[in-house]
């Protein structure tokens, strides 16, 4: 390898060297915005409670009885057992 194509290969690591700098330095800003923003978003949340925190359980507006029928009124079955003519379970 000659003088010059050393001095242009040594150019050509430089200028990726400085460019990988300058990305990382322009991206520093944007993984520290992404962190806090995703540190407050778990933050945000609210507690789960255990069951025995609870005085009543969770209940539908309408009663279960209620809550059965709009399942089994909206339930459908996957467009591929559609297709196939599939009924109940699979064996």
């Amino acid at each position: 390898m000659d003088y010059a194509s050393f001095i242009f290969l040594f150019y050509i690591a430089s200028f990726f060297r400085l460019l990988s700098h300058f990305v990382l330095l322009l991206m520093r800003p944007f993984f520290v915005l992404s962190l806090v923003c995703f540190s407050v978003a778990v933050l945000a949340q609210d507690p789960v409670y255990q069951s025995h925190e609870v005085a009543t359980p969770a209940q539908s507006k309408g009663g279960f009885a209620f809550l059965q029928q709009f399942v089994n009124s909206n339930l459908q079955p996957p467009l591929f057992a559609l297709v196939r003519g599939i009924k109940g379970r699979g064996n």
